[in-house]
């Protein structure tokens, strides 16, 4: 045989053989091949039915951490009112030569947006007719920097001692043609403040000063008591509790309003208030010894000595709006006053942070800042708002003092 036929006898065959392996697929009458279609496993297995469903696994542990050093300034605006009286003598001296120690946690942190203006007392009996150079609730210029400058910001060149010199006020001549008049004789506090953040003079003079969504702080500098006429009757001294709505109207948002005071006879008057001078039943009675009447040992405001007064109606101001207060007369002037500007500074880092996952409150969380646990709930720790799932870092912490803001918070997560 012609060995080139031998591959295709091979090949044939081999395909002869394949062809007998094959069976024929069964056809309906149409010719159409039958489709094989495998059972359907079931979605359940009938033997496990009555088994306990598995247990659920492990909560989820999670945590967040912040850096808070990224977060922009928060802007505060600190009105002053000064007390151009003539008792305010030493007092004046003593705010001008202090008021670095206020200003250096500002200084010290760039967190704080602030403005400065300073306005001062009023007298509506004297300074309704008179020809002013400044009306009430004007803010006074900035020393050194013309007429328009009204406050002092971050950005003002040698801030401490200028703001120094624009608080040296000094005491005004209510009548300019009678220059032996020496400043106010029923001083007014409220109603420069009233005034200074009123539609008129924030379109005005004081054009700038007032931003809405920041924190307001009002500082009163003062040895006597408001005698500012109520608004619905002149003949009665307006009562704190009307400031003090008027104040809350000036804020939106989450900003908030202080009020601080140094005071003449504050010390004083708490300890009356407090029953610490025995047998006695009214203020208006004389204290042990003329306690009340030691104008030969301090200038006091001689308005209040005959009365036996105290500045009541500014103290419960201060109360109402939740702020601070110092005696006038303390011997630790400087740092009062640096008390106060940390006040401001930790009211205004009141830090909130969004939480990312909703945390199980039946577990512990954990806040730590800068690696430090911080208590729950304390004035120098943490609050946590479920409504809004956020964790915020309380005023007392005295965030204004801090360099760094390493926020760690560990939580069990809701399932």
């Amino acid at each position: 045989m012609n060995h080139f036929l031998k591959p295709a006898l091979v090949v044939g065959s081999m395909m002869l053989g394949l062809a007998a392996c094959v069976q024929p697929v069964n056809s309906d009458l149409t010719g159409t091949p039958e489709v094989y279609i495998p059972p359907v496993k079931p979605s359940f297995d009938p033997v496990k039915q009555n088994e306990a469903p598995p247990k659920p696994g492990a909560k989820e542990k999670f945590t967040q951490k912040e850096d808070l050093a990224g977060q922009k300034a928060v802007p505060m605006d600190i009105l002053f009112v000064v007390d151009t009286s003539q008792s305010m003598c030493s007092d004046q001296a003593s705010l001008a030569k202090n008021i670095n120690r206020f200003v250096e946690g500002f200084l010290k942190n760039d967190k704080i947006d602030f403005h400065i203006g300073v306005t001062v007392t009023w007298d509506s009996k004297l300074y309704g007719t008179a020809n002013r150079k400044y009306k009430n609730g004007e803010l006074r210029p900035v020393y050194g920097q013309g007429s328009n400058v009204r406050f002092v910001t971050p950005k003002t060149k040698d801030l401490a001692n200028t703001l120094s010199k624009t608080l040296y006020v000094g005491f005004e001549a209510y009548d300019p043609k009678n220059p032996a008049t020496t400043g106010p004789e029923t001083e007014e506090l409220f109603s420069p403040v009233m005034a200074a953040l009123s539609d008129e003079m924030l379109s005005g003079v004081n054009a700038g000063f007032r931003r809405p969504e920041a924190h307001l702080a009002i500082v009163m500098v003062t040895d006597t008591e408001d005698a500012t006429p109520d608004m619905i009757d002149p003949s009665k001294t307006m009562k704190a509790a009307v400031l003090a709505a008027d104040l809350k109207s000036k804020v939106r948002g989450e900003a908030t309003v202080t009020v601080l005071a140094a005071l003449a006879r504050l010390d004083e008057m708490v300890q009356f208030q407090k029953g610490q001078n025995p047998g006695l039943t009214s203020f208006n009675k004389a204290f042990p010894n003329g306690s009340l009447s030691r104008c030969a040992d301090y200038s006091v405001d001689p308005a209040i000595v005959p009365a036996l007064k105290g500045p009541e109606q500014i103290a419960e101001l201060v109360r109402l709006m939740k702020g601070s207060a110092f005696d006038l007369r303390t011997k630790d002037f400087g740092g009062q006053m640096a008390g106060l500007g940390r006040t401001l500074i930790n009211k205004a880092m009141n830090f909130k942070i969004v939480l990312k996952k909703v945390p199980d409150v039946s577990e512990p969380i954990t806040v730590k800042m800068n690696g430090k646990v911080l208590p729950k709930g304390d004035l120098k720790g943490w609050t946590y708002l479920p409504d809004t799932n956020q964790i915020i870092l309380n005023e007392g912490l005295n965030l204004g003092e801090l360099e760094q803001f390493q926020v760690e918070i560990d939580f069990t997560v809701l399932n």
